[in-house]
């Protein structure tokens, strides 16, 4: 094997690894992302529903004051609202809502996640809404992408230039029986041409005659 095919197969091998090796590292990167996201977002909407349970109940109570309710303990980034039909909005900490209409359910609004739910009590309808900034959290999960990416790039670096080393000791043998086997056709090539030149002139001699 000439030295311009050795590297050439060195660095085909190196290639290889390199690139499995990155395909693997990104499939784990991304598993890793999805599942702490999704995580997250488990997390946050059992927590606004939890909220809005404990505000529900509170409303429920046959003698109900809403001064209690500011003892309503809300996360960082977290705020609530109360409103009913007949004279809007009851109770609001933290931020005032501002809907364009009702709704019950999750939604995104803007760069905030809101829980919504309907109870009635003496015929009155209540409508309340526990939501939480998205902006800490999409900084978070933007950190983690980050972190992952020049993980991924650094340990992928390191692979490159490990798979480089090892892919000179996967040929070796190969190189050596090839070294080998030329230096053995070189020798045959030399023993036989000291022959062939005798056999040669012998023969021009004869020719001559």
């Amino acid at each position: 094997m000439k030295l311009d095919e050795f590297s050439k197969a060195r660095l085909k091998i190196t290639v290889i690894i390199s690139l499995i090796s990155t395909i693997i590292l990104s499939a784990f990167g991304g598993t890793v992302y999805y599942f702490y996201k999704q995580q997250t977002v488990l997390e946050i909407s059992d927590e606004l529903k939890s909220i809005a349970f404990e505000i529900a109940r509170k409303i429920e109570k046959s003698r109900f004051d809403w001064i209690i309710m500011n003892n309503i303990n809300l996360p960082e980034n977290t705020y609530a609202c109360i409103y009913n039909y007949s004279t809007g909005m009851l109770f609001y900490k933290n931020k005032v809502c501002d809907f364009n209409e009702t709704f019950t359910g999750f939604k995104v609004i803007e760069n905030d996640v809101i829980f919504g739910m309907k109870i009635t009590k003496n015929f009155d309808h209540y409508h309340i809404y526990v939501g939480r900034s998205l902006i800490p959290i999409m900084v978070s999960l933007n950190k983690l992408k980050l972190i992952l990416l020049y993980s991924i790039f650094a340990v992928s670096g390191i692979i490159l230039i490990f798979s480089y080393i090892i892919s000179k000791k996967i040929l070796k043998p190969i190189k050596i029986a090839m070294d080998k086997q030329e230096k053995f056709i070189q020798n045959v090539s030399h023993d036989l041409k000291t022959p062939l030149s005798v056999i040669s002139s012998n023969l021009y001699l004869m020719k001559q005659k």
